[in-house]
Parts: C-alpha cells; sequence; structure tokens
C-alpha cells in the first residue's frame, strides 16, 4: 500500500502530498514526529527500533515517532502512533505539545512535532517495530543520548523535553 505524506518547506508551509519512500529517497521534507511517554515517578519511556529498520536500526529512540499521513494532523498521526507501537489510547487533549524541529540531513529531511503524555498504565514496545522498551530516569535518558546510538529525531525531540522542564 502506498502512504503518502505532507510535503512541506522549512517552515512547515505545505507544498502538497508525496509518496513516502519517494519523499525518504528524494531528501523531500516531509512532516514528522514523536510523542514521549512519562509516568506519574517523572520517568520517560525509551525504545529501541528494532534491526528490520531500514535507517536507524537498533538505535534508541523516543517512546513512540510517526510519520504524518497526508490529510492527517500531527496530533492526529501521535495518536495513532501510540496505539500501534505502544497500545495507548490517547485523546488529543492527553497531548501537550512541546514543540516543533528541523531536521534536513541525511537519512532523513523532516519537520518533526513533539508531545509528552502522562501515562501510568503498561506501555508495550511493540516487536514489529521495536525490539525493547523501558522507563527511564532523566539521567539514564541523558546517558542513553551521551553514549549510545540513537535516531537523529531522538536527540532533536530531547532538547525541546529539556527546555520544557527547565
Amino acid at each position: 500500500m502506498v502512504e503518502y505524506l505532507h510535503q512541506v518547506d522549512v517552515e512547515d508551509n505545505e507544498i502538497g502530498k508525496v509518496e513516502r519512500n519517494y519523499a525518504h529517497k528524494n531528501k523531500i521534507l516531509h512532516r514528522s514526529g514523536g510523542v514521549f511517554v512519562l509516568n506519574s515517578k517523572k520517568e520517560i519511556f525509551i525504545t529501541k527500533r528494532n534491526s528490520s529498520k531500514t535507517i536507524f536500526p537498533n538505535c534508541f529512540d523516543l517512546s513512540c515517532a510517526f510519520h504524518v499521513k497526508f490529510e492527517q494532523s500531527y496530533a492526529e498521526a501521535a495518536i495513532a502512533e501510540l496505539f500501534e507501537e505502544n497500545e495507548i489510547k490517547a485523546k488529543k487533549e492527553d497531548l501537550i505539545y512541546l514543540g516543533k524541529f528541523l531536521l534536513d540531513e541525511n537519512p532523513d529531511h523532516l519537520v518533526g512535532s513533539v508531545y509528552k503524555i502522562i501515562f501510568d498504565g503498561k506501555v508495550i514496545a511493540t516487536p514489529d517495530e521495536l525490539s525493547e522498551g523501558k522507563f527511564c530516569s532523566f539521567e539514564e535518558v541523558e546517558e542513553i543520548i551521551a553514549n549510545k546510538k540513537t535516531t537523529m529525531w531522538l536527540r532533536k525531540s530531547w532538547e525541546l523535553f529539556k527546555d520544557e522542564l527547565c
């Protein structure tokens, strides 16, 4: 099945629609994002991408990362991916918006929107997407980012998350 995304400029203005694989292959900016899942103990659920991923296999990542499908909003994409990757049923009002970033370097070219959600239920790392997932302290996430292989968007998202904490 062909998946279409929003093609955007560096200011996140929509230009049109673009097929996902074509966007990746041809370095076309598109909408994407991620969600940090926190529990009430302020631990952050961090995942590790599975080895079958075409970009950033076996790298640490946010609780969930998503592409925004054409005719979908950032929040709608976040809600859909939270369920698909983590089996969390969320509503728009559960999401706390943290900001946007531009990532326009290989291997990905995107405008990312970052959210957090407070959730104390069971969080799943769906095996076809993720090889592991665990709740970490702020310091543990800092250690992962400093010393482990991560996605580029985890690093960009973490900066927005840290700014929101201060």
